[in-house]
């Protein structure tokens, strides 16, 4: 799929996938409000699990409807530290990665703001 050079968060999503195929790391973390993120991921279809991290209600069932996402309802916490931490946890609660597997995050800095995505991390659980 094209990248549109216009749009950071295109070009976010698609190293977060490149990265997935590349690692064959097996969760993609989309800390996302509106949902776009985790979309937008999605169309590049990764073989690795999409968790979308939401706090916004309506955005977690539209997800539920996308393509290899699987949405969580939850805050997103106040720090990207905290966040991080608490996404390898729910992951690891909900057997998705084991102690020791990568998985990916993108976010938007600062956190809960819509259409902010400029964040990608490769992380160990």
């Amino acid at each position: 799929r094209d990248v549109d050079t216009d749009d950071h968060t295109d070009a976010i999503c698609r190293a977060a996938w490149d990265i997935s195929e590349t690692l064959m790391v097996k969760l993609i973390v989309s800390s996302t409000y509106s949902g776009h993120t985790a979309i937008n991921v999605s169309g590049f279809r990764p073989r690795s699990i999409i968790l979308a991290v939401t706090p916004n209600n309506r955005t977690y069932y539209r997800l539920s409807l996308v393509w290899g996402v699987l949405p969580l309802y939850q805050e997103i916490g106040t720090s990207i530290d905290e966040m991080v931490e608490t996404a390898g946890k729910k992951a690891r609660e909900m057997e998705l990665i084991k102690e020791g597997d990568h998985f990916i995050i993108t976010a938007g800095v600062p956190l809960g703001v819509a259409h902010s995505t400029n964040m990608l991390k490769l992380e160990k659980a």
